[in-house]
């Protein structure tokens, strides 16, 4: 069983907590960088037909990497842990990475937990509330619409 939480974790902090079987980890990330709206691009980017997706969840100091690789419906995620912000290509920052979390599960399902999610962040603070509590970005209202869009649509 694979399970996906999101939850602020005060002002201009967000704690992701990913588990899958016996493993699991959990990342807090800053304002920094927009983690929330780069998670749902990513996975509106492998929904419609990319087989792989990168971006970064700011920390202080430092970054998370995720690598997000489609194959068929499934989905293998891996989460690196950098003690420094670095930029430039994914295949040479990787290695400066520490690897802290691998999973596969089915693409379809990971996209629904993310929109639950997203709706749940909406039900416990409103728009108004994610706006005040992320500060310098807004709720990503388009991505989560079109989140939505694609599993009507059975995308995935």
């Amino acid at each position: 069983m694979s399970s996906f939480l999101l939850k602020f974790a005060g002002h201009g902090w967000i704690t992701a907590t990913l588990s899958s079987g016996d493993t699991g980890v959990e990342i807090k990330a800053s304002y920094l960088s927009d983690a929330p709206t780069a998670l749902l691009r990513a996975i509106i980017g492998l929904l419609m037909g990319s087989g792989k997706e990168t971006f970064y969840w700011s920390r202080e100091p430092g970054q998370y990497g995720w690598l997000l690789s489609k194959d068929n419906n499934f989905l293998e995620i891996e989460i690196y842990k950098f003690t420094r912000a670095l930029y430039g290509e994914w295949e040479e920052r990787k290695n400066s990475g520490v690897l802290i979390f691998k999973s596969t599960l089915p693409l379809k399902m990971f996209a629904l937990q993310v929109n639950e999610q997203f709706d749940q962040l909406l039900t416990d603070y409103g728009i108004e509330g994610y706006n005040r509590l992320w500060d310098i970005y807004k709720f990503p209202k388009n991505e989560k619409e079109k989140l939505e869009r694609l599993l009507i649509e059975n995308k995935g």
